[in-house]
């Protein structure tokens, strides 16, 4: 009998990302949310969709509908620092308190399963380090951060409180074909609206950690696979090499077949909770044998190859 994955905000970037990587490995793929009109839960190797709110009565139910899950991948809830800054209630709200739901609907109808929870690397905030690793402080700049580290420590409470079996993965900066957010899409929307310069924030030379989205499902599925039992699993989904923003905005200028024909202009002006450099240390991914396989050369050209789509 196959293995049960659900999947909270399995139409979004990266669970369905998640959704099709385990699909893909003979999981049965069970998933709930929102979804935009043309989003087809077929394409990803869903088998149940359920389109609800991420709540205690909707999980339930789609529990019932189909069977115990092996394992749950909470991937629902707000994916952007700066929204956060704008609402910071709603950030909350979508964050932490779908967080406690998803506990209380595994603690009463699951509680064998295995929570996998997607943090982020704005817990930890700025830091000196030249990498972050697991250990490392946790000092969240942004309503984003902090409810992300609300949200883990309530996994933690799970875990020693009711005995529920948790991995958190702080992944650091997801791209990939089909994004439609954050710097590379920014970027992209820019250079397609033509110009001979390119005007963006910061000074250019923040350094961040980019991770494929194929690599992100891949080390969500070696960890489902690692099945932890007595503690609680915490790794960096990162791949350990910096790159600018500049850097990045030089790979979408030359895989958009625009070089020499565009400028950059850096305003100076950091976004509000937005760090100088995030880089993750990949010392314990490599301990359980994940290592990334797409270099942010390739990732960009897979990006653009889709943009136009």
């Amino acid at each position: 009998m196959s293995k049960h994955i659900i999947i909270t905000g399995a139409s979004g970037f990266l669970g369905s990302y998640v959704a099709r990587h385990f699909s893909h490995q003979g999981w049965m793929v069970s998933g709930i949310g929102h979804s935009a009109n043309n989003f087809s839960a077929k394409k990803y190797g869903i088998s149940h969709w359920l389109e609800a709110d991420v709540n205690l009565s909707s999980l339930s139910k789609l529990i019932e509908i189909t069977k115990k899950p092996d394992v749950v991948f909470h991937c629902a809830g707000s994916g952007s620092v700066g929204k956060s800054w704008e609402a910071p209630l709603q950030d909350f709200e979508r964050t932490t308190l779908t967080t406690a739901a998803v506990i209380e609907s595994m603690r009463r109808h699951a509680p064998e399963s295995l929570l996998i929870y997607p943090s982020s690397a704005a817990v930890y905030g700025e830091s000196i380090a030249n990498t972050l690793s697991e250990e490392s402080a946790l000092n969240p700049m942004s309503p984003y951060g902090l409810h992300k580290l609300v949200s883990e420590d309530l996994c933690f409470g799970a875990h020693r409180i009711f005995g529920i079996r948790v991995a958190i993965i702080r992944f650091f900066s997801i791209y990939g074909s089909g994004l439609r957010k954050q710097l590379l899409w920014d970027i992209a929307r820019k250079l397609s609206a033509g110009g001979d310069t390119l005007t963006l924030d910061g000074t250019g030379a923040e350094l961040r950690d980019f991770i494929y989205a194929d690599d992100a499902a891949l080390l969500v599925e070696k960890v489902a696979e690692q099945s932890p039992t007595t503690e609680t699993i915490i790794l960096n989904g990162a791949t350990g090499i910096p790159t600018s923003v500049a850097s990045i905005a030089q790979l979408l200028v030359e895989a958009m077949g625009k070089t020499g024909s565009v400028n950059f202009e850096f305003t100076g002006l950091c976004r509000q909770g937005d760090p100088l450099r995030l880089v993750g240390d990949t010392c314990k991914l490599k301990q359980i044998g994940f290592h990334s396989q797409v270099c942010v050369e390739e990732g960009i050209r897979r990006f653009v190859s889709t943009y136009f789509d």
